[in-house]
């Protein structure tokens, strides 16, 4: 989050107006400098159809190093299709042990 004030955005209601005015199928995408967020990655998976994170390892030339962000994805259901849940975090991401897993 970049600032406070930005907090209601990331919000599963926040995300709600947001995937309603995507068509059916549509994907939303979000940059982060921040590793996967195991809380918000649960948030877009209560809304969206589909939710994955991934971790993007880059030279950083600004500090001649090598950097790591995270890419979200996620995917509203088809027109007529039943939703599905999918929670998938990518690299060193260990969710709390008293996080329900969704297929479950």
């Amino acid at each position: 989050m970049l600032h406070p004030r930005h907090a209601s955005f990331y919000s599963p209601e926040g995300l709600r107006l947001l995937a309603a005015q995507l068509y059916p199928g549509g994907i939303f995408g979000l940059w982060s400098d921040d590793p996967p967020a195991v809380e918000f990655l649960q948030s877009l998976n209560s809304v969206f159809a589909e939710a994955e994170s991934h971790i993007v390892k880059f030279h950083n030339p600004l500090l001649d190093c090598e950097s790591a962000s995270t890419v979200y994805v996620a995917r509203t259901s088809p027109a007529g299709a039943a939703p599905v849940t999918v929670l998938q975090a990518t690299g060193d991401v260990t969710p709390p042990e008293d996080i329900p897993d969704p297929k479950s």
